[in-house]
């Protein structure tokens, strides 16, 4: 099934693409992480291919929010 930020377009509202990007992340948390891979670093890894993935599909350049 593809990510919903695969369906992205340059003409995308910013309402759509946080949307996208919420249910694409929550989709790769979902899957297994790789073989010794911690959390932490299965999180980076989801979040850089989705916000690579957005930035490919719209041509906006976009950064993950920092949670503190």
């Amino acid at each position: 099934m593809p990510l919903a930020v695969e369906r992205l377009t340059k003409e995308s509202s910013q309402e759509v693409i946080d949307q996208a990007i919420s249910e694409s992340y929550e989709m790769c948390m979902h899957e297994p992480a790789k073989a010794g891979e911690s959390v932490a670093d299965h999180q980076k890894r989801c979040g850089g291919m989705i916000f690579a993935m957005a930035r490919e599909h719209t041509g906006k350049m976009m950064k993950p929010n920092k949670r503190r």
